[in-house]
Parts: structure tokens; C-alpha cells; sequence
């Protein structure tokens, strides 16, 4: 079970589909400093990238 964290989480169900790429890939790239993002980001494809910010874009804010 993952507890709700103490810090500004944003919400990202909704955002545009160029930002998440953008944002996913510069984890993947280490250019983005988080973590917990970074080790996510490092794990996905291109393709996951894109997979990932088309449901994400998809999804009612």
C-alpha cells in the first residue's frame, strides 16, 4: 500500500500529450531531477512514453 505522500503531487490525468512526453522522456534522460520519477522514466521505451501520455491526455481532469 503507497501512502498518500507530504509534498505537492501533481495531477497529471488530463495534461496535454506533448507535455508528458516531454516530461517522461527528460526523466529518462536524467534530465529531471526526482528520484523515484527518474528510476520510472529510465525503465520506459519511446513507445512506452508515448503510450503512457496518449491515456494519460486521454483522461477527464
Amino acid at each position: 500500500m503507497n501512502a498518500y505522500p507530504n509534498y505537492h503531487v501533481p495531477r497529471i490525468a488530463g495534461q496535454n500529450y506533448d507535455y508528458l512526453v516531454n516530461a517522461l522522456t527528460e526523466y529518462k534522460k536524467g534530465e529531471r531531477n526526482h528520484p523515484t520519477m527518474r528510476a520510472q522514466g529510465e525503465s520506459l521505451s519511446d513507445q512506452d512514453i508515448r503510450n503512457i501520455a496518449t491515456y494519460l491526455s486521454s483522461i477527464s481532469k
